[in-house]
This record gives C-alpha cells, sequence and structure tokens, in this order.
C-alpha cells in the first residue's frame, strides 16, 4: 500500500538464487552433540504429496535460541517445537533449540512458498548410556549454577 511503513523484521520478499534453496528451521538440544555442519539429510515435508529432499547441513548455532522466529514451526501453529509466550509475545522454546540452516541438494520442492517439514541428518551414533550421562552432566552443571 502506497505510504505504508514496514518494520525492518518483516520479511515480505526473499530474493536469490533460484537454483541454491535454502531450509532454516532448530535442532533439539538433545541432538546437537551428535550434529555436524557438513552432515547429510533428507527434507520430509509435511505434505503428504510432496517429494524427499536432500539437506546438508550449512550452518548451526553455537548457542540456543532464545526464542523461536519462525512461528511456523511451533505447536500452536502446527508445528513440533513446544514454545510458551512471554509478557511481550515472544515464543520460548520449552526445551533448548539451536538455529540451524541447510542447503537444499535437489529441486524436489516448491520453491515460491514455505514448506513445513522435518529433516532427518545423519549423526554420530551414541549409545542410551552416554546419552544417560550427559544428560546427568547437564543437570548437575545446571543446578551448580554453571
Amino acid at each position: 500500500k502506497p505510504g505504508r511503513w514496514i518494520s525492518p523484521d518483516l520479511e515480505f520478499a526473499v530474493i536469490g538464487e533460484s537454483d541454491r534453496l535454502e531450509a532454516a528451521g532448530f535442532i533439539g538440544a538433545a541432538d546437537v552433540a551428535r550434529t555436524e555442519v557438513g552432515a547429510q539429510g533428507v527434507f520430509i515435508p509435511d505434505d503428504p504429496l510432496g517429494g524427499r529432499v536432500g539437506v546438508v547441513l550449512q550452518d548451526l548455532a553455537a548457542t540456543g535460541a532464545e526464542a523461536i522466529d519462525l512461528e511456523a514451526l511451533s505447536e500452536p501453529m502446527g508445528g513440533a517445537i513446544a514454545v510458551t509466550r512471554d509478557d511481550a509475545g515472544r515464543l520460548l522454546p520449552v526445551l533448548g533449540q539451536y538455529r540451524a540452516r541447510w542447503r537444499l541438494t535437489d529441486r524436489g520442492t516448491d520453491a515460491a512458498r514455505v514448506v513445513r517439514g522435518v529433516i532427518h541428518l545423519d549423526g554420530k551414533p551414541e549409545s542410551v548410556l552416554a546419552r544417560f550421562w550427559r544428560q546427568v552432566l547437564n543437570v548437575i552443571a545446571r543446578e551448580a549454577g554453571a
């Protein structure tokens, strides 16, 4: 609309190379230790008519996200990330989430729209005992105020 100001935080267009598609989302804190940049995987869209798309993990945040900025991925919007709202209306993750970006290696999805889904990545194997021990150490560190 002519004369209407748009907030710098509002994304209203994406300009980029059509042959270089990316996916953005979050990796849960429980799986970050088993994940590394360069890991290959597959994107599975929520839409059963959408095809699977190969992906490569391009970027993984070093620290957990304070808020979920991709609302479509939150439970209230039909996504899988459990959230609560703070006084400012931000979506705060209930469990730790790390922001990640993937490069799509196939052209199996419609680039003209946002497609929600799940990404399965190849990760480092980990025994149940090792995972349990890491959780125990995390609780001890949190309770000690570290």
